[in-house]
């Protein structure tokens, strides 16, 4: 059975990340005072303001992330246990959202012998699980999460519904759930 949960930025996402933080934090800055008529701060006060901020939030707050994030997610992630018929097995496992009207509802994926299975985690407004049937799957294909980042999942059942996904690791479960599609056709 394979997990994935991570928070790890190499060093280069890292620095990007803390100089993105540092210049949006001082123009923002900036922005307001212009806007509001407050005392402008200088070039050296937001300069400084930004490199304080990009390290603190750029750099701490992802290591934070790791140390306690990571472990915090991981028995929050652990805790989820889908409800199984009595001769189904879990054969792969993955943290995930499904979007549920607006609701991006965080949880975990499970592939077992018979069904997808989407459970939540106990902090998500719309609570649950929501099961799919192999042989009800009509289609899944890759999609863009907000138009930009390749880790989508959409999954059409043969009722017409649309079920969308966030996965990390997306073309090892397309790969896996596709095959299960396949298998349950023949």
């Amino acid at each position: 059975m394979m997990k994935n949960v991570t928070f790890n930025l190499n060093l280069k996402q890292r620095l990007v990340f803390a100089i993105t933080s540092g210049v949006v934090y001082s123009f923002s800055l900036f922005l307001i005072d212009l806007i509001f008529g407050g005392e402008v701060k200088s070039a050296e006060e937001l300069v400084f303001m930004g490199i304080f901020f990009g390290g603190v939030f750029g750099v701490g707050f992802p290591i934070l992330m790791e140390w306690i994030g990571a472990p915090m997610f991981e028995k929050l992630v652990d805790s989820i246990t889908p409800s199984l018929e009595i001769d189904e097995k879990i054969e792969y496992v993955q943290a995930a959202n499904l979007f549920r009207g607006i609701e991006g509802v965080g949880g975990q994926v499970f592939l077992t012998n018979k069904k997808l299975i989407f459970k939540g985690h106990k902090f998500n407004i719309q609570k649950g699980q929501k099961d799919f049937p192999y042989e009800d799957i009509l289609s899944c294909i890759a999609r863009k999460t907000g138009g930009l980042i390749d880790n989508g999942v959409r999954l059409q059942t043969k009722g017409g519904e649309q079920h969308d996904f966030v996965v990390h690791e997306r073309e090892v479960f397309l790969g896996m759930l596709r095959e299960k599609i396949d298998n349950s056709m023949s």
